[in-house]
């Protein structure tokens, strides 16, 4: 493989960790906290897709930087030292970008789902409390023990 061959690899990996990044930043996905958790979830998903994807190709690229440092001229090594050097900062910061967006996901969903169990047992609870008020209503006597 040559030096150019190499860098035009870097280059388009470049863009592709730089597309996946620009998912988890989209206002489009992650506006607020608790916004839209199905599409955020669809997000997380297809992130995660391509961070897989891209895992091999990225960490291969950057295994072979020393020996394309070794047999390029000084100004190319240059160049494929500084574009290595960006992809493995863009790496880096996209996998923790995409642990921290998931791990804010489940927090939000965690406590949505919590939220939904809470008010299906006050909604059961505030069902009770009516029946047994208009019970009480028709015939107070009977129901008194009911209402203590």
């Amino acid at each position: 493989m040559s030096i150019e061959e190499y860098l035009t690899g870097l280059q388009a990996l470049l863009r592709s960790v730089s597309e996946t990044d620009f998912k988890l930043n989209s206002p489009e996905y992650w506006p607020a906290a608790y916004y839209n958790l199905p599409q955020q979830e669809h997000c997380l998903k297809e992130v995660k897709g391509s961070i897989d994807k891209l895992r091999g190709p990225v960490e291969g690229a950057l295994s072979r930087r020393e020996e394309m440092v070794r047999g390029a001229r000084p100004l190319e090594g240059q160049r494929v030292q500084e574009t290595a050097t960006l992809l493995s900062t863009n790496w880096d910061k996209l996998n923790k970008l995409y642990q921290d967006r998931l791990k804010r996901w489940q927090d939000c969903n965690s406590k949505w789902h919590k939220f939904v169990s809470d008010q299906k047992a006050l909604e059961e609870w505030l069902t009770d409390a009516e029946s047994t008020l208009k019970l009480a209503d028709s015939d107070p006597a009977a129901h008194r023990q009911h209402l203590r």
